[in-house]
């Protein structure tokens, strides 16, 4: 094998560790999204989040029960969705930051 051969092995070689890393990596960064995502929708929107924040607005800002449940019914409820989708947003802009300064 002359060093032309040997130089071509080893690149291959360093390409094929490179691929590994880069596609564990975006495994590990999808599994990482998916679960905050998850945490985000199953804790903060579904939860005791809810209890928590009719509750502070019926204590300080509007001091009758059903009228904090229906603010928060009509800001937060209501735009479930979008609030979803800016979670999501920020989570993978925050994720793709991490995933690319991994590499520079």
């Amino acid at each position: 094998m002359n060093k032309w051969q040997k130089k071509k092995q080893r690149i291959g070689s360093d390409f094929k560790e490179l691929q590994t890393k880069i596609l564990t990596r975006t495994a590990l960064i999808l599994l990482i999204a998916i679960f905050i995502i998850f945490g985000i929708d199953y804790t903060i929107l579904k939860g005791h989040f809810a209890n928590i924040a009719v509750e502070l607005l019926n204590r300080f800002i509007y001091k009758d029960y059903y009228w904090a449940l229906e603010v928060y019914q009509r800001v937060v409820r209501n735009n479930k969705d979008l609030y979803i989708m800016l979670a999501i947003l920020v989570v993978l802009l925050i994720i793709l930051r991490i995933y690319l300064k991994s590499f520079t």
